[in-house]
């Protein structure tokens, strides 16, 4: 990628341990799914555990019948309205679950507590296939001109 000039913005890819880093270091992002033939988008709080993406859900809801064993993307992202900055990230991975419904806390799933009442027994974990990233740069500032006298 060519350097950026001044007055421009510049979109760059970010590598893997970037994306990763960037990952972990959050907590909500949108889950993208086919619920039926319709595509959906969920926010939801997260955990990355290894190489998986960690969600919760309710045994019994919409979205648990719709992604089991489906591709799924899932995104991330941090956006800054003032200098028209950013960066996102999203990973695609198939879904398995398990029911936690009667099983003891796990270390592994601290910080996936609910934000929303209700039963959130079925752990959905994305097993990423793929994850990408970009960021764009704000633009250089313009050079100074020098004042004749």
């Amino acid at each position: 990628m060519t350097a950026p000039s001044a007055g421009t913005r510049a979109l760059e890819a970010l590598n893997l341990q970037e994306c990763w880093g960037l990952l972990t270091r959050d907590t909500i992002g949108r889950l993208a799914y086919t619920n039926g033939d319709r595509p959906t988008i969920l926010p939801i709080n997260y955990v990355v555990s290894g190489n998986d993406v960690l969600l919760r859900t309710d045994p019994g809801s919409a979205l648990a019948t719709a992604i089991e064993g489906q591709v799924v993307a899932f995104e991330i992202d941090r956006i800054d309205r003032t200098t028209h900055s950013g960066w996102s990230v999203v990973v695609v991975g198939h879904v398995t679950t398990e029911d936690l419904t009667n099983q003891p806390p796990r270390p592994s799933l601290a910080g996936l507590e609910p934000w929303a009442e209700g039963g959130r027994g079925l752990l959905i974990r994305i097993e990423v296939d793929a994850i990408s990233g970009r960021r764009l740069v704000p633009p250089l500032p313009e050079p100074r001109k020098r004042r004749s006298r």
